[in-house]
């Protein structure tokens, strides 16, 4: 748990990056999810969730109730910003007058 500093400090990168970093570099990865499946899922589809599933999780005890709670807003976090670059996408942009 000694490298929460460094993941909360690549956090701001994209949530990819940070997310790779993480795995590269710690076992924080390997010891939350069994296989690979699931962290490639999350790489694409679900960056934040992803990060505070391994951060919340703890060998001894599993997740707790508070990480469940950041794992809840992580998820939110990643809906937002995907439905936030649709909607951008989808809307004309404005006429330059």
């Amino acid at each position: 748990m000694g490298c929460a500093c460094v993941v909360a400090l690549f956090a701001g990168f994209p949530p990819r990056l940070a997310f790779l970093f993480l795995w590269l570099f710690t076992t924080q990865v390997s010891e939350a999810f069994d296989s690979a499946f699931w962290p490639l899922l999350g790489i694409v589809f679900l960056p934040y969730t992803s990060i505070a599933c391994v951060m919340a999780y703890s060998p001894t005890d599993g997740v707790s109730t508070w990480g469940w709670i950041a794992i809840i807003v992580a998820f939110v976090f990643d809906v937002a910003a995907a439905t936030g670059s649709v909607r951008t996408r989808r809307e004309p942009a404005p006429a330059q007058g």
